[in-house]
């Protein structure tokens, strides 16, 4: 339970940052937003991952190669959701939808990774 508090401490932060990149680009954003939502998921699970590394998982072997498969798995999943949600509920409020995706992709990831780490 520890593990879990410290770990959504630490996603909140990093979440904090990417609702406001998402939003500020969202609207300027020409593509499908499936490659937005991935891209600034990709690069900040990337740095995540090592605080993530540093403050819990510090004793997991092989860490990195371990979540580098999460690193790619959770922007997919969140982005895959997102756009899921997107279709079937289009006249909803994006941010709630990109925040009920990436809840239930966050989740997912943590289970996984405290499986394997």
């Amino acid at each position: 339970m520890k593990d879990l508090i410290k770990y959504y401490s630490l996603t909140l932060a990093f979440y904090s940052v990417e609702i406001v990149v998402f939003k500020s680009t969202y609207n300027l954003w020409v593509y499908d937003i499936f490659w937005l939502n991935m891209l600034i998921r990709i690069i900040l699970v990337s740095f995540f991952s090592i605080i993530v590394r540093n403050t819990i998982f510090k004793g997991s072997r092989f860490f990195y190669i371990k979540i580098s498969v999460l690193i790619l798995i959770s922007p997919l999943i969140s982005s895959s959701l997102l756009k899921f949600f997107t279709i079937i509920h289009p006249m909803m409020w994006i941010l709630i939808l990109k925040v009920i995706s990436d809840l239930v992709s966050s989740l997912l990831v943590f289970f996984m990774l405290k499986k394997i780490a």
